[in-house]
């Protein structure tokens, strides 16, 4: 007190000082739920309430340190991607911090932690590969249905190699089709809705959008090509939905990630293609088109765009 402190208000205001636990709060409600796309969003989220709130929720803001911010990102060494997602989230929580007076300005405890290596995963199919995938759908990736191997390969009594069949629905192959001559994400073909299909402009409006640095959203446009609009054409003369690819369960919605997924997996597997994934259609898109090679005839020969033309 002789020194012009107050000991009891200092006291008083440590007791009163936000945790992590309300800056994570604030930071989903404020920034992740407004700024980032849904996927990204679930992401964090699941991240927040998996790994930073049960090390970090009970810290003080102002007394979380370097080293506690290390810690929590070597505890997860064993998943670099993971850890360093980790990292960039608690590094902007606590940029936000900052402008929200939680923080001193420049005491980001996140700042010189050095990120783990990241192994890049470039993977797209090679000609042989495509006229594979294609082979395993009739032919071409344009029919009634997919042919998929059987379904429990190990069964006592299995059927002969030419019976063991499996008939997917018209919206599963179309999904493959749409991701492989489109190049949109998976979320975007799955999500997308008849209003934002125009045959007369042969444009395809995704309903979700990025965002420019000042959170602004940027309004994306992928140009229809040939292959794209034949599909969508054959999909329009039968839909009894809003969505262009509805669920084969619930017309009202959507057809569901985890549904393509596991027609994926399958499909995969008679084709040899174990390694790909879904998003791998879509780097596949971006390959052939980036190249001077041709691409395959029966896969996109326009890749659609980002912007309007």
């Amino acid at each position: 007190m002789r020194d012009g402190k107050d000991p009891v208000a200092e006291r008083r205001a440590y007791l009163d000082a936000p945790l992590v636990s309300d800056l994570l709060d604030r930071y989903v409600a404020e920034h992740v739920d407004k700024r980032n796309r849904p996927r990204t969003r679930d992401e964090v989220k699941r991240l927040v309430e998996r790994h930073v709130r049960p090390q970090l929720g009970r810290h003080k803001v102002a007394a979380v340190t370097r080293q506690d911010i290390a810690k929590l990102h070597r505890d997860l060494e064993a998943t670099p991607r993971q850890a360093n997602f980790v990292l960039a989230v608690c590094s902007k929580a606590f940029s936000l911090a900052e402008a929200w007076s939680m923080r001193p300005e420049g005491s980001n405890p996140c700042t010189k932690i050095e990120r783990y290596p990241e192994n890049e995963r470039e993977r797209f199919l090679s000609a042989e590969e495509l006229g594979r995938l294609a082979l395993r759908c009739g032919g071409r990736l344009r029919g009634a249905g997919l042919e998929g191997g059987p379904r429990r390969p190990t069964s006592k009594h299995l059927a002969k190699p030419e019976n063991r069949r499996t008939l997917y629905a018209r919206v599963t192959t179309a999904a493959i089709e749409l991701l492989l001559y489109t190049g949109c994400r998976l979320s975007e073909v799955l999500n997308l809705e008849w209003k934002r299909v125009n045959f007369d402009e042969g444009t395809i409006t995704p309903s979700e959008t990025k965002s420019d640095r000042k959170g602004k959203p940027v309004r994306q446009v992928v140009v229809m090509n040939a292959p794209a609009r034949q599909v969508l054409k054959h999909l329009e003369k039968t839909k009894a939905s809003l969505w262009v690819l509805p669920s084969t369960v619930d017309a009202e919605r959507p057809l569901s990630k985890a549904a393509i997924e596991a027609a994926w997996q399958r499909i995969r597997s008679t084709a040899k293609l174990d390694d790909v994934r879904l998003h791998d259609l879509r780097h596949t898109v971006g390959t052939y088109a980036g190249q001077s090679v041709p691409t395959p005839s029966w896969c996109a020969t326009s890749y659609g765009t980002r912007t309007c033309r």
